[in-house]
């Protein structure tokens, strides 16, 4: 199994953030969301999010990656 991390290079722009995740989504679903909001282009954000990573998780890099873009 490969471990892959989100790439810190690639911010959120907060008003480019499409992704709207809620608590007991699935992980389908959220992997859905990224592909398409990836396709419309309206996420600058590459995210690889490994089949099995937790939401919490995802939700955590979400919210460091927005504090990291913050504070630049």
């Amino acid at each position: 199994v490969k471990r892959r991390r989100i790439n810190k290079n690639h911010m959120i722009p907060e008003e480019e953030t499409v992704i709207d995740i809620e608590k007991g989504e699935s992980h389908d679903k959220i992997l859905a969301a990224i592909k398409k909001a990836k396709l419309e282009k309206k996420m600058t954000s590459v995210f690889s999010i490994e089949r099995g990573t937790s939401r919490d998780k995802i939700l955590a890099d979400i919210d460091e990656q927005k504090r990291e873009k913050k504070s630049l």
